[in-house]
């Protein structure tokens, strides 16, 4: 019980500094009181103190220096900065757009004036509403997470972020979220910018097909869809929106959802495909069904700038730029590092439109 009740107060008097100097009440290079000094504020023994110090030292929070003292350390430059994914979304049947991006993540990382180090680490999903990552490694790994200094990740942290904000790791997501830092591509401008289009080479109608790897509310999809053909002056009847709740977006995702799509007695004028995995499923149905493109429907996808998309004919699409969401993340990082405020802690990214022979 006496032991319990020392780690406790290690914990406790390694919990008081380090909020402070988080919160920069401590700023680098600040020299902290002496042991002697420390016993007596807190009213701890010498084993407490030398236990809480070493703590803060292997979390890199403070030096000691023989001689010298106690410094708080600048956390700024240096360590590790984790790139978290889960591996579902790392594998070769997911879209290239996550692998693409957590390459030019650890690159950008690397070549970082701040000499951090990028380091991968896969996180188990739960795949229920509401609830992130169940694993992440860095977060059972104390030697390990005394070296992190941020956090990039391309799913919804939850209590997960709270763990890390306790240990001052700031995190950005690669993707919307509604309360954390994150750079995302504006799903609004997305199909705001498909359906003027569908609206402006004659259609009246729009359907589209869709996975929701997020398993977020399908409401959500559904009624910006609806509100972005309505501005554009199309319809888009409930019946004609397909989707499946998947973990990854997948071909045979996208064929499946086509051939449930191609059997409505009215089909739409125009058909928007959200992603181009999903687009390579719907190209095999197609000519399966014989289906061409535009003459039977019009077909508007959603890509990733570098992605192939394999078709005969060049493909009208939107496309998303990761390139330019991973610098936004970096910056937004380097701020929440320096624990400055960045100027919005949700940056929305557009879409840049490739005409094509499909619509």
């Amino acid at each position: 019980m006496s032991r319990i009740r020392s780690v406790n107060k290690q914990q406790w008097l390694a919990d008081q500094i380090r909020r402070q100097v988080i919160d920069q009440k401590l700023v680098h290079g600040h020299r902290l009181p002496t042991d002697n000094e420390l016993i007596q504020r807190y009213r701890v023994s010498r084993i407490t103190v030398v236990q809480a110090m070493k703590k803060l030292v292997d979390e890199g929070f403070i030096s000691r220096e023989v001689g010298r003292g106690t410094f708080v350390q600048d956390r700024t430059r240096g360590g590790q900065m984790a790139v978290v994914l889960s591996r579902e979304l790392m594998s070769t049947e997911s879209s290239p757009y996550f692998r693409m991006t957590a390459a030019m993540l650890m690159q950008e990382i690397a070549g970082s004036e701040r000499r951090w180090r990028g380091q991968m680490h896969l996180a188990t999903l739960t795949h229920v509403r509401g609830e992130g990552p169940r694993e992440l490694d860095i977060l059972d790994q104390p030697d390990l997470l005394s070296s992190v200094r941020g956090v990039f990740t391309f799913h919804f942290m939850y209590e997960r972020g709270s763990e890390l904000e306790q240990h001052g790791i700031p995190w950005v997501t690669l993707g919307y979220s509604l309360s954390d830092p994150c750079v995302y591509f504006d799903h609004t401008d997305l199909l705001r910018q498909a359906m003027r289009h569908l609206a402006g080479v004659g259609c009246r109608t729009v359907g589209s097909l869709w996975q929701n790897i997020a398993l977020i509310d399908t409401k959500f999809w559904l009624n910006t869809m609806s509100s972005a053909a309505a501005r554009a002056g199309l319809d888009c009847p409930p019946e004609c929106n397909f989707y499946q709740d998947n973990v990854i977006i997948t071909e045979r995702g996208g064929w499946e959802l086509f051939h449930k799509f191609w059997k409505l007695p009215r089909k739409p004028d125009a058909l928007f495909v959200r992603d181009e995995i999903l687009a390579r499923g719907v190209f095999r149905a197609a000519l399966e069904l014989g289906v061409r493109f535009p003459q039977d429907i019009r077909l508007i996808i959603g890509a990733t700038h570098g992605v192939d998309v394999p078709h005969h004919q060049r493909v009208t699409r939107l496309e998303s730029n990761p390139e330019m969401q991973v610098k936004e993340a970096m910056r937004m990082m380097d701020q929440l590092v320096s624990r400055q405020e960045p100027p919005s802690l949700q940056v929305a990214l557009p879409y840049q439109f490739v005409p094509g022979d499909t619509a």
